[in-house]
C-alpha cells in the first residue's frame, strides 16, 4: 500500500489506472461521481453507493469524511483504488454506533466515475453563502476591468471564476462529515428532521450576477 499521508493514515492501492495521462485531475473544488464501498477491516461492509445511484459530493464541502476527500485528491477520472483510513480520517473515537466501534480503522474501495470544475481557492470553499456572493461580484468586476482594457483571455478566466464560485453560492455545505448511508428510508427520515438554516443569498441575487457574467462572457 502507498501513504497517501506523511501520518500513513491513509494508504492507497490501486485496482485500476486509466492509461491516458490527459484525464481529469481532482482538485479542491472539484465535483466528482463515485461508486464507493465502505468496510471495516473485517470486511464487513457498512455502506456502498447505490447501483441505480451513484455518488457525488464537491471536494473541499466537508460533506464526507476526511478520509474520502483525501482519497480522491490521489485519483483521476475512472481510476479505481482501494484505501485504508486509520480512525483519525474515519469516524474517529466516537465511531458510529451501533455499527462502527470507537476507534476504527475502515477499508475504502472508490471508482471515480466523473470530475468537473476543480482549481478553486480553499478560502472560497470556507466561506458562507454570502461571502461566495461577494468573491463572485469581485471576480466579475475584474472581468470587466479586463475585458475594457482589451485583455480577453484573463477576462474569460475571471468570469470563468465567477461562475464557478456562483455555482457553490446556495449549496449548503454545513452539513454532516459522515458518508451517506445508503437506507433510503433512514436517509430520508434524517433529511425530513434535519433542519437547514437560511442561507442569506436568494436565488434572484445569484441568478443576476450570473447573468451579467454570461453576458460578458459571451
Amino acid at each position: 500500500m502507498e501513504k497517501i499521508t506523511s501520518d500513513g493514515g491513509v494508504t492507497k492501492k490501486v485496482m485500476y489506472q486509466p492509461p491516458d495521462e490527459n484525464l481529469a485531475k481532482i482538485s479542491l473544488g472539484s465535483r466528482v461521481v463515485i461508486d464507493y464501498e465502505l468496510r471495516l477491516m473485517d470486511s464487513e461492509k457498512l455502506e456502498r453507493s447505490c447501483e441505480k445511484r451513484h455518488f457525488s459530493f464537491r471536494v473541499g464541502s466537508h460533506k464526507v469524511i476526511r478520509g474520502m476527500e483525501i482519497a480522491v485528491l490521489s485519483m483521476t477520472k475512472d481510476e479505481h483504488a482501494l484505501f485504508h483510513l486509520s480512525s483519525e480520517y474515519a469516524f474517529g473515537s466516537a465511531g458510529r454506533p451501533p455499527r462502527v466501534p470507537s476507534n476504527s480503522s475502515v477499508q475504502l474501495e472508490i471508482h471515480v466515475l466523473n470530475v468537473t470544475g476543480g482549481q478553486l481557492e480553499p478560502r472560497i470553499l470556507a466561506m458562507k453563502p454570502v461571502e461566495r456572493l461577494v468573491a463572485a461580484n469581485e471576480a466579475k468586476t475584474k472581468g470587466n476591468t479586463f475585458f475594457k482594457a482589451l485583455k480577453y483571455e484573463k477576462a474569460s478566466e475571471s468570469y470563468q471564476e465567477c461562475l464557478q464560485i456562483l455555482s457553490l453560492v446556495l449549496r449548503d455545505d454545513s452539513g454532516t462529515t459522515d458518508l451517506e448511508n445508503i437506507d433510503e428510508d433512514e436517509t430520508q427520515n434524517e433529511q425530513q428532521e434535519q433542519v437547514k438554516e437560511p442561507l442569506g443569498v436568494t436565488e434572484s441575487e445569484v441568478r443576476d450576477v450570473q447573468l451579467a457574467a454570461l453576458n460578458n462572457f459571451a
